[in-house]
């Protein structure tokens, strides 16, 4: 699929997009939000807009040579990071971009730099990058893009204006996907979290025998089997192995997240907002078995593990321990 080739392209965020072309670029900037939303497709535009030989109101006209070279990805002027696969961003990289933020542009007005999935510096790249923030040339604008804004340093956050991205609404992403004909829209919706990058790279069979997999284990835990029904489910195929599996365990607790949304808004009489509605009986029998109060503290505890699994805690321990955690509300 296409990179879009205007800001009036980009899927959801209208208002902030709108801002950020009618306002300018700050010096540092944070593009903050989920994966897969359009942080770092807008900010390739917004550089773009900056070096654009005829800018409209609140665009780029996207046909100029400056234009055509950064869309494409070929101008001297724009430079996105990482420029390796490394697992994380070293200090190297920002020592590059150190010394190129202080030369004049090339061959547009301003200079742009874009860190994609900013988390991954090292805590040494980051203080690499902090003198830059600090005093950006005037010719320099920095952008930095992550869903993880937390893992930054709290001296990097500081010195950069955080605009927020949110998800995309249910309607706005399957008009999207149905727009540019992807099949299954409507399943591959329930499980990107909004994300239009997420819902392009799903396998929407796998996702639904995993639904289908914790849907059963929902319905043995509502039945009143507590922990112990947990264990005796998890111990057999094909949930034995992949729990052990941080990747896979992952991808569990986001899906267990999902459904335990749409109990709640079972429960409360919404079916109409239900991100699995191939699945709203099963989904009704077994919110008729709990409180909301059990709804709530079942998403409570699946955040919770999830945060946990991000500390490297044990992937079993955290998909385990969840249930002992919510089954403790009446």
């Amino acid at each position: 699929m296409r990179m879009p080739q205007s800001l009036w392209e980009i899927q959801g965020n209208r208002r902030l997009v709108e801002r950020l072309a009618g306002a300018g670029l700050p010096p540092a900037a944070l593009f903050s939000g989920p994966e897969g939303v359009g942080k770092r497709t807008v900010a390739v535009l917004l550089a773009a807009k900056l070096n654009c030989a005829s800018p409209r109101e609140l665009d780029l006209c996207g046909v100029c040579q400056s234009c055509r070279k950064i869309l494409a990805g070929e101008s001297p002027d724009v430079m996105l990071f990482p420029q390796s696969d490394a697992p994380h961003i070293g200090i190297d990289e920002m020592r590059v971009l150190r010394r190129e933020a202080q030369y004049r542009p090339f061959e547009g007005v301003t200079r742009c730099f874009i860190v994609d999935q900013a988390e991954r510096m090292t805590p040494e790249a980051q203080n690499c990058l902090l003198k830059t923030l600090e005093e950006p040339p005037p010719t320099s604008r920095i952008m930095l893009i992550s869903a993880r804004p937390e893992a930054l340093l709290a001296t990097i956050r500081s010195r950069c204006c955080i605009f927020r991205f949110s998800a995309l609404s249910r309607d706005q992403l399957i008009a999207f996907l149905r727009a540019h004909q992807v099949n299954q829209a409507e399943t591959r919706t329930a499980f990107s979290q909004g994300s239009i990058g997420r819902a392009l790279e799903l396998v929407p069979e796998e996702l639904c025998r995993e639904r289908d997999l914790l849907l059963n284990l929902l319905d043995e835990w509502s039945r009143g089997g507590g922990f112990r029904a947990i264990l005796k489910y998890t111990e057999k195929a094909p949930l034995s192995g992949r729990i052990r599996r941080a990747e896979d365990v992952a991808r569990f607790l986001e899906i267990l997240q999902s459904l335990g949304y749409d109990l709640y808004v079972t429960a409360v009489g919404r079916p109409d907002r239900l991100s699995h509605p191939d699945a709203a009986a099963k989904l009704s029998r077994i919110a008729s078995r709990l409180s909301l109060k059990q709804i709530g503290c079942l998403l409570q505890e699946t955040g919770r593990a999830r945060r946990d699994l991000d500390r490297h805690v044990s992937p079993q321990m955290c998909f385990e321990t969840l249930w002992l955690a919510a089954e403790s509300v009446p």
